[in-house]
Protein backbone atom coordinates (compact mmCIF):
# COMPACT_ATOMS: atom_id res chain seq x y z
CA UNK A 1 0.00 0.00 0.00
CA UNK A 2 2.82 2.35 0.97
CA UNK A 3 4.69 1.59 -2.26
CA UNK A 4 1.53 2.23 -4.28
CA UNK A 5 1.14 5.68 -2.68
CA UNK A 6 4.78 6.52 -3.43
CA UNK A 7 4.39 5.44 -7.06
CA UNK A 8 1.20 7.51 -7.40
CA UNK A 9 2.97 10.58 -6.03
CA UNK A 10 5.87 10.10 -8.45
CA UNK A 11 3.46 9.81 -11.38
CA UNK A 12 1.71 13.00 -10.31
CA UNK A 13 4.99 14.88 -9.96
CA UNK A 14 6.18 13.64 -13.36
CA UNK A 15 2.88 14.66 -14.96
CA UNK A 16 3.18 18.17 -13.53
CA UNK A 17 6.76 18.48 -14.77
CA UNK A 18 5.68 17.31 -18.24
CA UNK A 19 2.79 19.80 -18.29
CA UNK A 20 5.12 22.58 -17.17
CA UNK A 21 7.62 21.78 -19.93
CA UNK A 22 4.85 21.65 -22.54
CA UNK A 23 3.35 25.02 -21.61
CA UNK A 24 6.67 26.83 -21.24
CA UNK A 25 8.02 26.44 -24.76
CA UNK A 26 11.75 27.00 -25.16
CA UNK A 27 12.95 28.81 -28.27
CA UNK A 28 16.39 28.89 -29.85
CA UNK A 29 18.41 31.97 -30.75
CA UNK A 30 17.52 31.35 -34.40
CA UNK A 31 13.82 31.32 -33.51
CA UNK A 32 14.30 34.51 -31.47
CA UNK A 33 15.77 36.19 -34.54
CA UNK A 34 12.82 35.03 -36.64
CA UNK A 35 10.34 36.24 -34.02
CA UNK A 36 12.13 39.61 -33.81
CA UNK A 37 11.49 39.99 -37.54
CA UNK A 38 7.81 39.14 -36.96
CA UNK A 39 7.62 41.78 -34.21
CA UNK A 40 9.29 44.29 -36.54
CA UNK A 41 6.70 43.58 -39.25
CA UNK A 42 3.80 43.97 -36.80
CA UNK A 43 5.05 47.29 -35.43
CA UNK A 44 5.73 48.61 -38.93
CA UNK A 45 2.20 47.60 -39.93
CA UNK A 46 0.90 49.40 -36.83
CA UNK A 47 2.73 52.65 -37.67
CA UNK A 48 1.74 52.48 -41.35
CA UNK A 49 -1.94 52.00 -40.48
CA UNK A 50 -1.70 54.86 -37.99
CA UNK A 51 -0.42 57.17 -40.74
CA UNK A 52 -3.10 56.01 -43.19
CA UNK A 53 -5.87 56.35 -40.62
CA UNK A 54 -5.28 60.12 -40.30
CA UNK A 55 -4.60 60.62 -44.01
CA UNK A 56 -7.42 62.83 -45.30
CA UNK A 57 -6.62 62.02 -48.93
CA UNK A 58 -7.95 58.48 -48.32
CA UNK A 59 -11.63 57.57 -48.20
CA UNK A 60 -13.48 57.11 -44.91
CA UNK A 61 -13.82 53.42 -45.66
CA UNK A 62 -10.07 52.98 -46.10
CA UNK A 63 -9.26 55.05 -43.02
CA UNK A 64 -11.76 53.10 -40.92
CA UNK A 65 -10.23 49.85 -42.21
CA UNK A 66 -6.80 50.96 -40.97
CA UNK A 67 -8.26 51.92 -37.59
CA UNK A 68 -9.73 48.42 -37.24
CA UNK A 69 -6.49 46.89 -38.46
CA UNK A 70 -4.57 48.65 -35.67
CA UNK A 71 -6.90 47.17 -33.07
CA UNK A 72 -6.58 43.75 -34.68
CA UNK A 73 -2.82 43.89 -34.11
CA UNK A 74 -3.22 44.41 -30.37
CA UNK A 75 -4.05 42.21 -27.40
CA UNK A 76 -7.79 41.38 -27.40
CA UNK A 77 -8.31 44.05 -30.08
CA UNK A 78 -7.82 46.74 -27.44
CA UNK A 79 -10.45 45.28 -25.10
CA UNK A 80 -9.80 44.05 -21.51
CA UNK A 81 -7.70 40.89 -21.27
CA UNK A 82 -5.95 38.58 -18.81
CA UNK A 83 -2.33 37.49 -19.04
CA UNK A 84 -0.42 34.93 -16.94
CA UNK A 85 2.87 36.23 -15.46
CA UNK A 86 4.86 34.05 -13.03
CA UNK A 87 1.86 31.73 -12.68
CA UNK A 88 -0.35 34.63 -11.58
CA UNK A 89 -3.25 36.01 -13.59
CA UNK A 90 -2.95 39.74 -14.31
CA UNK A 91 -5.91 41.72 -15.62
CA UNK A 92 -5.65 44.65 -18.02
CA UNK A 93 -8.54 47.01 -18.69
CA UNK A 94 -7.30 47.29 -22.27
CA UNK A 95 -4.24 48.34 -24.27
CA UNK A 96 -3.02 51.76 -23.10
CA UNK A 97 -1.51 54.60 -25.10
CA UNK A 98 0.60 57.21 -23.32
CA UNK A 99 0.65 60.60 -25.05
CA UNK A 100 2.90 63.60 -24.52
CA UNK A 101 3.31 67.20 -25.61
CA UNK A 102 6.17 69.67 -25.61
CA UNK A 103 3.68 72.10 -24.03
CA UNK A 104 3.26 70.05 -20.83
CA UNK A 105 5.68 68.34 -18.46
CA UNK A 106 3.49 65.31 -17.69
CA UNK A 107 2.31 62.48 -19.91
CA UNK A 108 -1.25 61.20 -20.20
CA UNK A 109 -2.41 57.59 -20.36
CA UNK A 110 -5.64 56.50 -22.03
CA UNK A 111 -7.09 53.45 -23.69
CA UNK A 112 -5.77 52.94 -27.21
CA UNK A 113 -9.33 52.63 -28.55
CA UNK A 114 -10.18 56.08 -27.19
CA UNK A 115 -6.96 57.58 -28.53
CA UNK A 116 -7.59 56.22 -32.03
CA UNK A 117 -11.09 57.70 -32.05
CA UNK A 118 -9.65 61.06 -30.98
CA UNK A 119 -7.25 60.90 -33.91
CA UNK A 120 -9.96 59.86 -36.34
CA UNK A 121 -13.68 59.60 -35.67
CA UNK A 122 -15.07 57.16 -38.26
CA UNK A 123 -18.53 58.74 -38.00
CA UNK A 124 -17.49 62.32 -38.71
CA UNK A 125 -14.30 61.57 -40.61
CA UNK A 126 -12.57 64.25 -38.50
CA UNK A 127 -10.22 64.32 -35.51
CA UNK A 128 -11.72 64.49 -32.03
CA UNK A 129 -8.82 66.66 -30.89
CA UNK A 130 -8.47 70.42 -31.17
CA UNK A 131 -7.00 70.14 -34.65
CA UNK A 132 -8.52 70.70 -38.05
CA UNK A 133 -6.25 68.00 -39.53
CA UNK A 134 -3.55 65.60 -38.31
CA UNK A 135 -0.54 64.02 -39.98
CA UNK A 136 1.56 61.21 -38.47
CA UNK A 137 4.72 60.08 -40.24
CA UNK A 138 7.34 57.46 -39.38
CA UNK A 139 10.59 59.18 -38.45
CA UNK A 140 13.09 56.31 -38.19
CA UNK A 141 13.54 52.54 -38.28
CA UNK A 142 11.78 50.37 -35.70
CA UNK A 143 14.13 48.84 -33.12
CA UNK A 144 13.25 45.50 -31.50
CA UNK A 145 14.78 44.83 -28.08
CA UNK A 146 15.78 41.44 -26.67
CA UNK A 147 13.06 38.77 -26.40
CA UNK A 148 12.62 37.34 -22.89
CA UNK A 149 10.42 34.73 -21.24
CA UNK A 150 7.51 35.92 -19.12
CA UNK A 151 5.51 33.01 -17.72
CA UNK A 152 4.12 30.76 -20.48
CA UNK A 153 4.91 33.27 -23.22
CA UNK A 154 7.63 35.65 -24.39
CA UNK A 155 7.79 39.43 -24.43
CA UNK A 156 9.90 42.18 -25.88
CA UNK A 157 9.76 45.92 -26.41
CA UNK A 158 9.99 47.69 -29.75
CA UNK A 159 10.82 51.36 -30.20
CA UNK A 160 9.33 53.43 -32.99
CA UNK A 161 9.67 57.09 -33.90
CA UNK A 162 7.15 59.46 -35.41
CA UNK A 163 6.45 63.05 -36.42
CA UNK A 164 3.11 64.39 -35.26
CA UNK A 165 1.63 67.43 -36.98
CA UNK A 166 -1.66 68.96 -35.92
CA UNK A 167 -3.09 71.90 -37.86
CA UNK A 168 -5.56 74.16 -36.04
CA UNK A 169 -8.49 76.02 -37.54
CA UNK A 170 -6.67 79.36 -37.25
CA UNK A 171 -3.85 78.09 -39.44
CA UNK A 172 -1.29 77.52 -36.66
CA UNK A 173 0.29 74.12 -36.21
CA UNK A 174 1.72 71.93 -33.49
CA UNK A 175 4.64 69.68 -34.52
CA UNK A 176 6.74 67.28 -32.47
CA UNK A 177 9.07 64.31 -32.76
CA UNK A 178 8.36 61.41 -30.39
CA UNK A 179 10.09 58.14 -29.56
CA UNK A 180 7.70 55.51 -28.19
CA UNK A 181 8.14 52.06 -26.69
CA UNK A 182 5.52 49.36 -27.34
CA UNK A 183 5.27 46.09 -25.43
CA UNK A 184 4.92 43.02 -27.60
CA UNK A 185 3.58 39.63 -26.48
CA UNK A 186 4.77 36.49 -28.27
CA UNK A 187 2.26 33.79 -27.40
CA UNK A 188 2.46 30.05 -28.21
CA UNK A 189 -0.50 29.03 -30.34
CA UNK A 190 -1.80 26.15 -32.42
CA UNK A 191 -1.47 26.64 -36.19
CA UNK A 192 -2.86 24.48 -39.04
CA UNK A 193 0.66 23.12 -39.68
CA UNK A 194 1.63 22.69 -36.02
CA UNK A 195 2.66 24.79 -33.03
CA UNK A 196 3.76 28.38 -33.54
CA UNK A 197 3.67 31.85 -32.06
CA UNK A 198 1.32 34.78 -32.42
CA UNK A 199 2.60 38.35 -31.93
CA UNK A 200 0.27 40.87 -30.31
CA UNK A 201 0.99 44.50 -29.46
CA UNK A 202 0.16 46.01 -26.06
CA UNK A 203 0.81 49.12 -23.97
CA UNK A 204 2.64 52.06 -25.54
CA UNK A 205 4.74 54.49 -23.50
CA UNK A 206 6.69 57.65 -24.32
CA UNK A 207 10.49 57.74 -24.24
CA UNK A 208 11.11 61.25 -25.55
CA UNK A 209 9.22 64.16 -27.11
CA UNK A 210 10.96 67.07 -28.85
CA UNK A 211 9.76 70.22 -30.50
CA UNK A 212 10.39 70.52 -34.23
Amino acid sequence: MKNRIIISCLVLIFSNILLYSQTKVEISETEKKHLSERVLQKVEEFTKSLSNMVNESLSKEVRTHHQQNILGLTMAKGEPYDIIIDDQKHHSTGVKMVTSSVNRSVTKSQLLKKYLTRLYNPITGKPGMNYHSITIETADHVQVENIQREGDHYVCNAIFYQYFRGKRGDGTSYIDYTAKRIKCYIIPTELPDGKGFDVKLADISVIETRRI
